[in-house]
């Protein structure tokens, strides 16, 4: 067991989206809830991954940086951003930035 409470039903159903692979769809709902929960972390968790997912690094790492400020001490959003920011720094390197 994680430690952490069970998500509340809609953000369940959102990440069964995003776990059966339907990514679009689930994009789409993490952004809805959004809406009503604007600083939740696991929202914004989520949507930095779709968004990297779907090539958007600017927001990938902006939703995921949001994630680690929303809880600085739970390590799935600081791998995850951290994670994104190798990547991006990897890329450049690639790219002969």
């Amino acid at each position: 067991m994680s430690g952490r409470a069970a998500p509340a039903p809609e953000v369940a159903a959102a990440i069964a989206l995003y776990d059966e692979g339907s990514y679009s769809a689930a994009q789409t709902r993490f952004d809805e809830i959004a809406r009503s929960r604007p600083d939740d972390s696991e929202i914004a968790l989520y949507r930095g991954r779709l968004a990297l997912w779907f090539d958007d690094a600017a927001a990938g790492l902006a939703f995921l940086q949001k994630a680690v400020q929303a809880a600085p001490d739970d390590a799935r959003m600081q791998n995850a951003y951290g994670d994104a920011c190798e990547r991006r720094q990897m890329g450049s390197r690639l790219n002969g930035a």
